[in-house]
């Protein structure tokens, strides 16, 4: 695997560590008594010199923990949206759940807060069991992985709607895992092609249709090419997420027949049928992937 140019931490993940490096620093030196270090230097004023102390910034925490705090991060964040994309889904490929969600307003989030916890916990396993995938073998294979722990993510959600949703009552959360080799196609295509390929395609396209290289210029171009290669590679995906999902969602579904029920009741449309909802996510994952994942997998911290 090629070495990756270490570049600046962006300032959302730099702005996080350092505020969780100072609250670290404070309860560190309140719980030792010890007062925090301090620089002293001499300044020569009117003849005589004078002593200046200034307070030292320390930071306590280590490579580790930093690491750890960016993929909390990620788990916090992104499990506010992941949840409602997914029960999304079920009301476009299923009739009944959108009869039942028009029925009772604020059932939606209802359902969504009551895993909202757990949801965080699988996001932090998620991406710390991704992790050494990419740096042993290669990104491709680890969002591939890392699409299969997702599938268990979306699993525990869709197992979760589908009983409350009397779509399948007889499903449980040992079923999580169900059609992963669709989730790990998926989320090859959906986060590995964003993740390779953004910086490219800024480089070698809007650089060259826009070669201004003025802080401005240079944010809105890489948020550009972040958010279209995000766009296309969810709709590529999408297809395999529709086939999982509906093996999520029946327990007697087998792979081969996750493919025929859908190409059954919807026919070529099920290759993008509720994928606005997965631009959303996606849109909203590769922003996190490149706030909290990226400063990681890159090697920047």
């Amino acid at each position: 695997m090629a070495n990756v140019e270490k570049k600046e931490i962006n300032a959302p993940a730099r702005l996080l560590l350092r505020g969780c490096s100072i609250a670290g620093g404070a309860l560190m030196a309140a719980y030792s008594g010890n007062p925090p270090p301090v620089q002293a230097s001499l300044t020569a004023t009117g003849g005589f010199l004078e002593h200046e102390e200034a307070p030292v910034f320390v930071d306590p925490l280590p490579t580790y923990a930093k690491k750890q705090i960016l993929m909390v991060g990620y788990g916090v964040s992104l499990s506010f949206f992941s949840p409602l994309a997914n029960l999304y889904q079920l009301r476009a490929l299923y009739p009944c759940v959108k009869a039942r969600l028009l029925e009772s307003p604020g059932l939606a989030t209802r359902l969504t807060a009551q895993i909202y916890g757990q949801q965080v916990l699988l996001r932090i396993m998620q991406v710390n069991l991704s992790s050494p995938v990419k740096d042993h073998l290669s990104p491709w294979l680890a969002f591939g992985v890392m699409g299969v722990l997702q599938g268990g993510v979306y699993g525990h959600a869709n197992i979760h709607f589908a009983r409350k949703l009397s779509i399948d009552r007889t499903l449980t959360m040992s079923m999580i895992f169900r059609g992963s080799w669709y989730a790990f196609a998926r989320d090859m295509i959906s986060q590995g092609v964003p993740f390779m390929f953004s910086d490219h395609v800024r480089e070698s396209v809007l650089d060259k249709v826009a070669p201004a290289q003025d802080h401005i210029s240079s944010t809105v171009k890489q948020w550009s090419s972040l958010i279209g290669c995000s766009i296309v590679s969810t709709y590529l995906s999408q297809g395999f997420h529709n086939c999982q999902t509906a093996m999520q969602t029946h327990h007697d579904m087998t792979t081969a027949g996750a493919f025929r029920s859908m190409m059954t009741k919807h026919g070529v449309s099920f290759m993008w049928k509720g994928a606005e909802a997965r631009v959303g996510l996606l849109l909203v994952t590769n922003v996190f992937n490149e706030i909290f994942l990226k400063p990681v997998w890159h090697g920047q911290i």
